[in-house]
């Protein structure tokens, strides 16, 4: 089985590609009956509809279109398009309304394990809101429990900043099996750093590697 954040950038990817394939005559027939279905209340058109105005395939690239469509979804319980809001407003610098929107996706579902990711680095930060570690932790934690490896890494962070080695260098580890490239670098140094000599933090840190 493919590591959790390495299978959505796979996803990802894969969906771009396929819609790379499709010619434009399709993309537009696609996006228009998508967009139909969505008028009609269809609860996946209307995500569907959002993934159209967000990508501009088939539509003139739309952002207040995207919203409204991604927003019209998760107040009918798609726990996803709550949030693809979140990460629009985001992306426009509204992070008050982007973490409204995340948090929306984490009420809804647990699983959405991105929203929590984004939520956790809005309070590691102060963005948008009162900068709150604790918060940005347990945001992490969540995510990180289900496998997402950019959040057991910033996780790993939180728990060394707060003195835990023994805990930290357990998410880094789980980060760099993953394939996380922050972390296998800093589990790399941590081993290189190695030797009778080695600080016990340290000393923690690469037992937990190789443990």
């Amino acid at each position: 089985m493919k590591p959790l954040y390495l299978a959505i950038a796979l996803f990802a990817a894969t969906l771009s590609s396929s819609h790379a394939q499709v010619p434009m005559q399709d993309w537009q027939g696609l996006a228009i009956a998508a967009i139909t279905s969505a008028e009609k209340g269809t609860v996946r058109d209307m995500v569907r509809a959002g993934h159209y105005y967000r990508t501009g395939f088939g539509v003139h690239r739309d952002w207040t279109q995207a919203v409204r469509w991604y927003k019209q979804a998760a107040r009918a319980g798609d726990a996803n398009a709550a949030y693809w809001a979140g990460k629009l407003y985001l992306q426009e610098q509204r992070p008050a309304e982007a973490r409204e929107w995340f948090a929306r996706a984490v009420g809804m579902s647990l699983e959405e394990v991105q929203a929590s990711w984004e939520l956790g680095r809005l309070y590691l930060h102060g963005t948008g809101v009162e900068q709150d570690k604790h918060r940005a932790a347990a945001h992490f934690f969540n995510a990180a429990a289900l496998g997402y490896a950019p959040a057991q890494y910033e996780l790993a962070q939180l728990l060394r900043e707060q003195g835990d080695e023994t805990s930290a260098a357990h998410w880094l580890r789980q980060a760099a099996e993953q394939g996380h490239p922050a972390a296998a670098a800093q589990l790399h140094a941590c081993a290189a750093s190695g030797g009778e000599n080695v600080a016990p933090k340290r000393a923690e840190c690469v037992t937990t590697q190789h443990g």
